[in-house]
């Protein structure tokens, strides 16, 4: 019984160890990463990377693929509405038929 509690004592250890290093080694790593994007955000410069000639030319295209975006809505929209309507005469035309096949049915079956 000893040598049993004494093999899960080191295992616990050794695990909680492992645990603890390497729980550091990539909290380091991390913190070394934020790191350096925060000190390339801190250099950077805004007015370098957005000119107001950039940003009438983002805002523009960007006008342009929500005009787009908006046009193929409204299109899915309009094929939508033809589809319901065409649907319909086709649900009208078949309940007339089903109709004239009663009738028929009553007719001789009385």
């Amino acid at each position: 019984m000893s040598d049993e509690t004494d093999i899960r004592l080191w295992s616990t250890l050794i695990g909680w160890a492992v645990m603890i290093f390497g729980g550091g080694a990539a909290y380091g790593h991390i913190k070394h990463k934020t790191d350096a994007h925060q000190k390339a955000i801190d250099n950077c410069k805004m007015e370098d990377l957005m000119t107001e000639d950039k940003c009438r030319e983002f805002h523009g295209t960007h006008q342009e693929a929500t005009d787009v975006t908006l046009t193929n809505i409204q299109r899915t929209l309009d094929d939508i509405r033809q589809d319901r309507k065409d649907s319909e005469t086709r649900l009208g035309a078949m309940a007339g038929r089903i109709e004239v096949i009663f009738d028929r049915w009553e007719r001789q079956n009385g």
